[in-house]
């Protein structure tokens, strides 16, 4: 019987398109802030999957706490 790591290693050799996506606690800091470090290394690791042949698609909910900072929110709108 296959194990699960060669599994997914079956799985993995025919993909071309990786999908990540990052939220809020990504790509901000505690205090609100850009996450400066933290999505460099992230365009660092993505630089990599590109070199390796991978498309890449990445997606951020972090547009949300983002905007709040730009907007100087302190609290989360609703929307109804």
């Amino acid at each position: 019987m296959e194990n699960n790591a060669d599994s997914c290693r079956d799985f993995v050799k025919d993909v071309k398109r990786i999908i990540i996506k990052v939220g809020t606690a990504v790509v901000t800091r505690q205090d609100g802030r850009l996450a400066v470090g933290k999505l460099g290394a992230l365009c660092e690791q993505i630089k990599e999957l590109n070199i390796l042949g991978y498309e890449v698609i990445l997606v951020s909910s972090g547009a949300v706490g983002l905007g709040r900072q730009r907007l100087r929110y302190r609290k989360l709108i609703h929307s109804r």
